[in-house]
């Protein structure tokens, strides 16, 4: 399987940011100990997976899109933020992304 350098993309999920900043003023809302106990990888990904990816292969198009989500679907990035904060709490560190060959090359091989 051949994976494409993210660095080649030429598109961009706008939604990615708009949840990072709804986690990041939510947790700021929280006691100070919990807040650092959170995951906060864990809870963005959570988040998005419940939200509509906008994608845009342009930066006017990437900042409407994020126009549009602001105004339209506020109060769902809302929640998600919130449910990702709660699904990530408490839980662990797990290994990241930062090594993906050996990670891509054992589901590589499992098919």
């Amino acid at each position: 399987m051949n994976y494409p350098d993210k660095s080649l993309s030429l598109y961009r999920n706008a939604m990615e940011l708009l949840a990072i900043e709804e986690i990041e003023q939510q947790l700021q809302n929280l006691p100070k100990n919990l807040a650092e106990s959170i995951n906060r990888n864990e809870a963005i990904a959570y988040a998005l997976n419940r939200l509509p990816p906008l994608y845009a292969t342009s930066l006017e198009g990437y900042f409407w899109q994020q126009k549009r989500a602001r105004e339209t679907l506020k109060d769902l990035i809302s929640k998600a933020a919130s449910w990702g904060i709660k699904a990530a709490q408490g839980k662990k560190e797990f290994r990241s992304y930062g090594d993906t060959t050996r990670l891509m090359a054992r589901y590589a091989n499992t098919n």
